[in-house]
């Protein structure tokens, strides 16, 4: 499920759900990427899909490639409503209905039984996913609106130990050196929305976090010493604002936010090179605080055939000194779009963009106990 945008890497993509960043799409994600096997978004919900490729907008940053903005579908308001679904590999449920004279909610949850389908022909891995989706309105009154959202999945791959005595020459080799796998992620988040006569303006708050653990025993045997023990976290809380002005001659949106990020790795590994067997005791944690600002303007010509956009944003956080400067991250971008027919429209645009790189490589440390790449 790796998506490659104008040739751009797998984790230059960035994706919203209900104007909430979701940094992981995918189950048995590569960390510091946003690839995987399986989507955990629930189609069920997706209402409709806007996928930018360039000159993304403004309030869109920290991307490369591209932004993908997935809006979710309302419950319904008249009853519940129950979907049950059941497919090659797993089965899952779907609610949705009134929760209230102003609110509705729709939730889904699925489970795999992927795991049964690979030992029953053979495979040394056993892989299990699991996944949550959940989104609640609120309509507090005519000029204010609340949303929460909640997406989260569980990803496990076991070993198919009885292949280690009756198994292939290639199956206990796989089963020789892969390790139990165990990942969990989960984004939460709430939008307000408040409707002025000239304006409107956003809120956002959010929280994701990733945990990734492997670890292998020698031999499989968990009575013998772990050859591999490794533990991950990743996580983020956000805070967004954006006000657009409705009442100008033209479309202004400007807005800002702050974050912070934690990220920590601990790994012990047995590793046999030259002839001997190497200990890697390895640990590194990093904290970050980061912020962006960013200001869109807006309008159509030529009786709406017409559409010019023109956006600017930045970003920054305290890694280093660099990454500090707002104007080294300074995003512009421009964006033109032609009704040429009713089937025909002329777009072009152009822009420069900044991204953080991963926490993976942000967070190394070298032998001496230093951020690696911090200068």
């Amino acid at each position: 499920n790796d998506l490659i945008v104008r040739g751009g890497g797998p984790s230059e993509n960035v994706f919203y759900l209900d104007g909430i960043e979701i940094p992981i799409i995918n189950h048995f994600s590569t960390q510091g990427s946003s690839g995987g096997v399986v989507g955990v978004v629930n189609p069920d919900f997706v209402r409709e899909i806007s996928f930018y490729t360039g000159a993304f907008p403004a309030n869109r940053t920290n991307a490369l490639s591209s932004v993908m903005e997935i809006r979710q579908k309302e419950g319904s308001r008249d009853r519940v409503h129950t979907k049950l679904s059941v497919g090659a590999s797993d089965a899952a449920i779907t609610v949705d209905g009134p929760a209230g004279t102003n609110s509705t909610f729709i939730a889904s949850a699925r489970q795999s039984y992927l795991q049964l389908l690979f030992k029953a022909i053979g495979l040394p891995f056993l892989p299990t996913y699991n996944d949550f989706q959940m989104r609640y309105k609120y309509n507090i009154n005519a000029k204010n609106e609340l949303t929460f959202i909640g997406i989260g999945a569980i990803d496990n791959m076991t070993l198919n130990t009885g292949l280690q005595e009756s198994g292939t020459e290639s199956q206990r080799y796989l089963l020789g050196y892969l390790p139990v796998y165990n990942q969990w992620n989960y984004t939460v988040g709430t939008v307000f929305k408040h409707f002025g006569s000239r304006f409107f303006d956003t809120w956002a708050l959010s929280r994701n976090m990733l945990r990734n653990k492997n670890f292998k025993y020698l031999d499989n045997d968990e009575s013998k010493p772990k050859t591999l023990d490794y533990l991950s976290d990743e996580a983020e809380n956000k805070l967004r604002f954006e006000r657009v002005y409705t009442g100008l001659p033209v479309k202004l949106m400007l807005g800002g936010g702050i974050e912070y990020a934690r990220y920590t790795n601990s790994t012990l590994a047995k590793v046999f090179l030259n002839g001997t067997v190497n200990d890697i005791n390895y640990h590194t944690q990093l904290g970050l605080f980061g912020y962006q600002a960013f200001a869109q303007v807006s309008d159509e010509y030529l009786k709406n055939r017409l559409k010019l956009s023109l956006g600017i944003s930045t970003v920054g956080n305290n890694f280093n000194d660099n990454m500090k400067d707002p104007l080294n991250q300074l995003s512009p971008r421009f964006s033109a779009s032609y009704v040429l027919t009713d089937k025909w429209d002329l777009n072009a645009n152009f822009g420069r963009y900044a991204m953080q790189p991963a926490y993976t490589s942000l967070g190394f440390k070298n032998a001496a106990g230093e951020y690696a790449n911090r200068n």
